[in-house]
């Protein structure tokens, strides 16, 4: 079973501030595999945003993964690379 959640951290307060994380997780596995520690489950978490609450006004602050971007990055120039090695490659065979 694949399934997304969003999930609130506890609220704390600074200051005048009440601060609430959270947080995404994807799952992949059978929750009954969990609990009768049994089978497998493979769980993927990152933060997404901190959830502000001031004076009534409620702001959410995205946390940006910046090094996931990054690498994600590389791995689609990495394999745009390769496809063009690949297809030069196979030109000059050609000729």
């Amino acid at each position: 079973m694949l399934k997304l959640e969003i999930i609130q951290g506890e609220s704390f307060r600074a200051g005048t501030s009440t601060l609430t994380p959270s947080s995404r997780r994807l799952s992949l596995g059978w929750p009954e595999s969990v609990r009768a520690n049994k089978g497998f489950a493979l769980i993927f978490q990152q933060p997404a945003a901190i959830i502000v609450e001031k004076d009534g006004h409620i702001v959410k602050i995205p946390i940006r993964d910046y090094q996931r971007i990054i690498l994600l990055s590389l791995l689609l120039l990495t394999v745009v690379g390769i496809i063009v090695i690949i297809h030069f490659g196979n030109q000059e065979k050609n000729q």
